[in-house]
């Protein structure tokens, strides 16, 4: 099979995992934890084919088979229910990855090589990120009464570092090597080129691509059993809507998700699609809609009335920083930053899951 072809990815049954304010490049990094030997050590699974598509500029869908999300799950679950000790190993260790990500931050200290800090990242989002949100998922799921488990896991999951690494320490990295290659505006071009095309040099790929943004094109940007495929198309809900069911643009004037704190407001709807809200004008009684939400967020959320989400579940950081400060939060829409539009009048009724768009922009 040509796994190069845009119609290779219709043989797989894929299922939707996680939406994020990506472009190619971090989403190339993205992929690297899927493959490397830390997740294999920690978890015992392989998920060797996974797939990337821009939904919007700089806003990526991310799927894997189902057959290995689900085998990744249960290996998750397993880890919690059957290994409790070694969580809070695990854990501890996030602890202290987050502790020298401080570091990193702050300039206390430096990585010498764009390879190493990735090789940081990788651990940090594994230790620090994802495994205290699958253990505050299980404790939930299965009623487990762990208090060790639930306080460690939620104060990582209230400082997540990984995002910021990731955008201030190795995006200008990345950005220093283009540059020193010879690439014009490497600013620009940093966001059309894989970390793993980049490590390799091949910056050949980039004049086409570039011309595809230009034109408006999206990319997906999947690795199937290896094979790399990086393609530029112009509209990427066709394939969005074929794997999915359902439209992410689909136009509704209710929306429906999970209470995650109760409270009932109405204000003006804000949608935010970067991981510090740098994109949206922000002020106070202003209901935050993001797809997730995180610790560089938190500016936004002390002023917002009421915190949407699309996506979420009992650990995510928008459920835990809304129940601190008693703000009505509404996660798992999976639709409230494409069907809300930035200014709309909206009503949020989180005793009832229900956000209700009163007023168009």
């Amino acid at each position: 099979m040509n796994h190069n072809s845009i119609n290779a990815v219709y043989t797989y049954d894929w299922v939707h995992y996680l939406t994020r304010p990506f472009n190619l490049f971090t989403s190339s990094l993205w992929y690297e934890w899927y493959v490397a030997p830390e997740r294999q050590e920690l978890f015992g699974v392989e998920i060797d084919t996974v797939m990337f598509i821009e939904e919007t500029p700089n806003v990526v869908r991310n799927y894997r088979i189902r057959e290995q999300h689900d085998a990744y799950l249960s290996a998750l679950e397993a880890l919690v229910l059957d290994e409790p000790e070694r969580c809070v190993s695990l854990l501890r260790k996030g602890i202290e990855l987050n502790n020298y990500a401080t570091r990193y931050m702050s300039g206390t200290s430096s990585f010498d090589t764009l390879e190493s800090a990735v090789q940081f990242l990788i651990p940090l989002a594994l230790h620090a990120t994802v495994l205290p949100y699958f253990v505050l998922r299980t404790l939930e799921l299965k009623n487990i009464n762990n208090t060790e488990l639930r306080e460690l896991a939620t104060s990582l999951r209230i400082d997540s570092y990984y995002p910021k690494v990731m955008q201030d320490i190795i995006v200008p990295m990345a950005v220093k090597q283009l540059s020193e290659l010879g690439i014009n505006e490497p600013e620009h071009a940093l966001e059309c080129i894989t970390y793993q095309e980049l490590r390799a040099r091949t910056t050949s790929v980039l004049n086409q691509r570039l011309q595809d943004r230009l034109a408006g094109k999206l990319f997906v940007f999947h690795v199937i059993r290896g094979e790399h495929s990086v393609q530029y198309v112009d509209d990427t809900q066709k394939l969005i809507v074929t794997i999915e069911g359902f439209d992410a643009n689909q136009n509704q004037k209710t929306l429906h998700g999970t209470v995650a704190h109760p409270g009932k407001v109405t204000g003006t709807a804000r949608i935010v699609r970067t991981i510090d809200g740098s994109d949206v004008t922000f002020n106070p009684g202003d209901i935050l809609v993001s797809i997730n939400s995180n610790p560089h967020l938190m500016p936004l959320i002390t002023k917002a009335a009421a915190i949407v989400t699309d996506e979420g579940g009992v650990g995510c950081h928008a459920a835990i920083v809304s129940r601190e400060l008693q703000i009505p939060c509404i996660i798992g829409t999976h639709v409230a930053t494409t069907t809300l539009h930035d200014g709309d009048l909206v009503e949020v009724d989180a005793d009832n899951g229900a956000v209700t768009i009163l007023e168009r922009a």
